[in-house]
């Protein structure tokens, strides 16, 4: 672990750098640590940035019980969501998680495939139709991936209204990043239609969960929604939304970003994408992918791995020093916020070769076992590991197969560029666009 200086970066030339690359945080952000692997910053607050793999254990795992969720900005993520497991903590996070965690794992996943391959192939059939047409596949993916989520976890059908809710989202999620919650109860104009869109959102998803739960025997959703002897909900109404949002929003966001940065990556390196679809051609042909059949692609597994080291959907990681503590030969004081930026630490040199190069090989079994197990963190790390990984990377293989065994993905233009933006999760600045043939 490289030491650090006890004093924080220079106060003039940290304002000057904010100032000039405000526009490209990500620059600013790399800027701080391009020399160190902790950084102190000199705001009104201690924050402090971590991008070293032992640090991050530590904090995520080793010394987990001194870190809290709690009073690390989550409260604007809540605001959007309402409290659910994303954004608990302590013995509340314990409880939920528990409650949940087995309709993620197993059986509850695996019985969800006929929905991915349903959703799949009604996308299909509509992008045959746009054939050498340019696409929006940041659009389709988002609504896809919603979609399925949605039916899997909730028994929700919204293929009629995805579209709009992922504009709703977006407005949703712009708001939270780039709002201050210290003007929240002003009637602004940007509050004011903040307010207008949530309640919208939450009335449309409060009455279909409730519709469905005639329908849908759905575990999850059965969970929430008991009753006592009157026939009343256990839960307010507020609880309900704030638990099905969290896997809502969350869960449809993450993968359908990671699908979009995937092909995205897939189109800028073709060598990758023959290998992909030779694989493809060789395990199954045109025949449907099966849970059992995804044991077979290795190398499909490795590029989606690269793409979420290159682009993690959940690019930072926020947490609170309950008390004191020690990283490396810095005294971590308590009320510190530390940031884990799994943008920077999958971007290593120290830990990664050539790391802004998309290279899927670096995720072979030999080379995953010499590097640190937190210098690539896409899902978390530690207990709050994510509870829907399995039904992400499920998703995107899945999905993935199915759009490579009918098309080859284009670029719209030789020069195509896309860069990332720092949102809730890691989004692209603009909506990516492909041709398929």
């Amino acid at each position: 672990m490289q030491k650090i200086s006890p004093k924080p970066a220079l106060y003039k030339p940290f304002l000057k750098r904010l100032i000039k690359t405000t526009p490209d945080p990500l620059s600013f952000l790399e800027y701080l640590l391009r020399n160190e692997d902790i950084v102190r910053l000199p705001m009104l607050r201690t924050n402090y940035i971590v991008n070293d793999p032992e640090a991050i254990h530590h904090v995520l795992l080793g010394n987990k019980d001194n870190y809290t969720k709690k009073g690390t900005g989550y409260e604007k993520i809540q605001r959007i969501m309402g409290k659910g497991l994303l954004t608990a903590s302590g013995k509340e996070w314990v409880q939920r998680h528990k409650q949940f965690q087995p309709q993620f794992h197993g059986k509850p996943i695996t019985e969800c495939v006929p929905l991915i391959h349903k959703y799949t192939q009604a996308m299909l059939e509509k992008l045959q139709l746009k054939k050498g047409a340019s696409i929006n596949i940041s659009q389709e993916m988002m609504s896809l991936a919603m979609n399925i989520s949605s039916e899997a976890l909730l028994g929700i059908n919204i293929s009629e209204h995805s579209l709009e809710l992922v504009r709703k989202i977006h407005i949703l999620n712009d708001y939270a990043v780039r709002s201050s919650t210290l003007w929240k109860w002003l009637p602004t104009l940007k509050n004011l239609r903040f307010q207008s869109v949530k309640k919208e959102f939450n009335d449309f998803i409060l009455t279909h969960i409730k519709n469905s739960l005639v329908t849908a025997h759905k575990p999850l959703l059965q969970s929430l929604l008991h009753k006592n002897s009157a026939g009343e909900f256990l839960l307010t109404d507020e609880a309900i939304l704030g638990e099905v949002n969290n896997f809502f929003v969350a869960g449809h966001e993450t993968t359908g970003n990671a699908l979009s940065w995937t092909l995205y990556n897939l189109i800028k390196n073709p060598y990758v994408l023959a290998k992909v679809q030779t694989e493809i051609k060789r395990n199954l042909g045109l025949n449907l992918p099966t849970a059992e059949s995804l044991d077979k692609f290795a190398y499909l597994e490795m590029v989606i791995s690269e793409s979420l080291r290159l682009y993690p959907p959940i690019w930072i990681f926020t947490r609170r020093a309950i008390n004191n503590d020690q990283l490396s030969n810095y005294t971590i004081a308590e009320n510190s916020i530390v940031n884990i930026v799994p943008y920077f630490i999958h971007r290593h040199p120290a830990y990664w070769s050539q790391p802004n190069i998309f290279y899927p090989e670096r995720f072979s079994s030999e080379a995953v076992k010499s590097r640190p197990k937190c210098a690539y963190i896409p899902f978390g790390f530690g207990p709050r590991f994510c509870i829907g990984r399995q039904f992400a990377l499920l998703n995107m293989k899945i999905i993935l197969i199915m759009l490579l065994q009918r098309f080859v993905p284009h670029l719209p233009q030789a020069d195509y560029q896309v860069k990332p933006a720092l949102l809730v999760t890691l989004k692209p600045s603009q909506d990516i666009f492909l041709k398929l043939n």
